[in-house]
């Protein structure tokens, strides 16, 4: 599920993947001025317009990766993603 909530935080239980049409409301929400814009990901895909306006500070990234062992974190999210997760947020750094 999707929304925006009282703080103009967006939210995405899911992987942004899935949420049509995320960088246009991700280009809305900052063109239009909207107050801090938050994103909330786990980091599975990497997605260039996230990295591009991380490094303009115009958004801020929030991620849980539940752990620090890869199979304690295919256990806890079902999938093997471990390694690309920590390279994705690598990315997003540098």
């Amino acid at each position: 599920m999707s929304r925006v909530n009282k703080n103009r935080y967006f939210e995405n239980d899911n992987a942004k993947s899935i949420l049509k049409d995320f960088e246009k409301i991700l280009t809305y929400f900052y063109e239009n001025n909207l107050g801090t814009v938050v994103v909330y990901t786990n980091a599975s895909i990497y997605s260039q317009k996230i990295y591009d306006l991380l490094k303009e500070d115009k958004i801020i990234l929030t991620t849980s990766i539940d752990t620090g062992l890869k199979s304690t974190y295919a256990k806890l999210r079902g999938l093997d993603a471990f390694p690309k997760v920590f390279e994705n947020l690598l990315k997003y750094l540098f």
